[in-house]
């Protein structure tokens, strides 16, 4: 993809990802069994992702604006993670290819920053799902 082809990517997969955290934490907060944990989690990742935007729009020299976006959230806690990791998956090699392509040092270590906090929400859900999974009777 060619730069300003991904970084549209990107802008619009933060744009989902917000919506569907936002979402998907209005929804599971309330449940008894680890839905704070979980709500907590998707809350602090919506939050981060905003202000990552808001950022990307900084590189980009224009507006990236946010409209919310009607999003299906999961079912169920579990579906949720299974979901959030895949995208987040997405997430982490579209901002390695978007770094290989920059030549901007400044926005280079900015995207890499990017891409290590999206490493560390990969190990939180990650360690939810583990701990929900452990928890399951066998």
């Amino acid at each position: 993809m060619k730069l300003k082809e991904l970084m549209r990517v990107l802008v619009n997969n933060e744009k989902d990802a917000i919506a569907t955290y936002e979402e998907e934490t209005a929804l599971f907060t309330p449940l008894p069994k680890y839905g704070a944990e979980a709500g907590a989690l998707f809350g602090q990742i919506a939050e981060a992702r905003r202000q990552r935007i808001e950022e990307l729009g900084r590189i980009l020299k224009h507006s990236s604006g946010f409209r919310r976006r009607f999003v299906e959230p999961a079912r169920s806690i579990e579906a949720a993670l299974r979901a959030h990791l895949k995208d987040e998956a997405v997430c982490v090699n579209n901002f390695v290819s978007l770094i290989k392509q920059m030549t901007n040092p400044e926005f280079k270590e900015r995207l890499n920053a990017m891409l290590t906090e999206t490493r560390v929400f990969i190990r939180a859900l990650q360690a939810l799902q583990a701990e929900i999974k452990a928890a399951q009777p066998k």
